[in-house]
């Protein structure tokens, strides 16, 4: 496989999970597990009120992200081999430019709920691609839950799961499982290696 891109999930790969869900839930009043879902089943002004508290709430959680260890210079290496990067997710626009500039990390593309809908719908991904100008065939996708891999799939690009002690279930579906940034840094090195 020559590889040329590799596009991220947000929340949980490039940055460590800090979103407190329950408070999320709390402030709009829903009891769904998936917020997204629940909010877009709302109409009008609730829904709007609902949009803009999960935006303040994944802003101040950008505020105080941290990376993933290893995602730095795993993001430095893809730039210096010259494979594209981009980051995928279910967040607002306005939360990944301020981890980008809070942890001064470069990607070529973000794609996020405001630019498609959301995973697991293939399209984010697919924007992506065409954004990007990759071939499916070419490019990984890495994430963290079963929303990453399902339109990784979808959307016919390499599935990695970022593995650890919340997502082990969903493991066999990836079509690749690392338990690291560095060991993912080490796969694409081969990958290349075997071009």
């Amino acid at each position: 496989m020559k590889l040329e891109g590799v596009l991220f999930d947000l929340d949980g790969t490039i940055v460590e999970l800090n979103l407190d869900f329950e408070r999320i839930r709390k402030e709009i009043g829903i009891e769904e597990r998936f917020i997204l879902e629940a909010i877009n089943k709302m109409d009008g002004n609730r829904k709007r009120i609902a949009m803009d508290i999960l935006r303040k709430i994944e802003v101040e959680s950008a505020l105080s992200s941290r990376l993933v260890p290893g995602v730095r210079e795993l993001l430095e290496f893809l730039k210096d081999v010259g494979i594209k990067s981009g980051i995928v997710t279910r967040n607002c626009r306005d939360a990944v430019m301020t981890i980008l500039g809070k942890h001064e990390i470069y990607i070529d593309c973000i794609v996020t709920r405001e630019d498609a809908p959301p995973k697991p719908s293939p399209e984010p991904v697919r924007t992506a691609l065409k954004k990007l100008s990759l071939d499916p065939e070419k490019t990984l996708y890495v994430g963290d839950f079963l929303f990453d891999i399902m339109a990784g799939k979808s959307a016919g690009v390499r599935t990695v799961l970022l593995v650890n002690e919340r997502n082990m279930e969903f493991r066999d579906m990836a079509d690749l499982a690392v338990p690291s940034m560095d060991d993912l840094k080490r796969l694409i090195e081969d990958m290349i290696d075997h071009e």
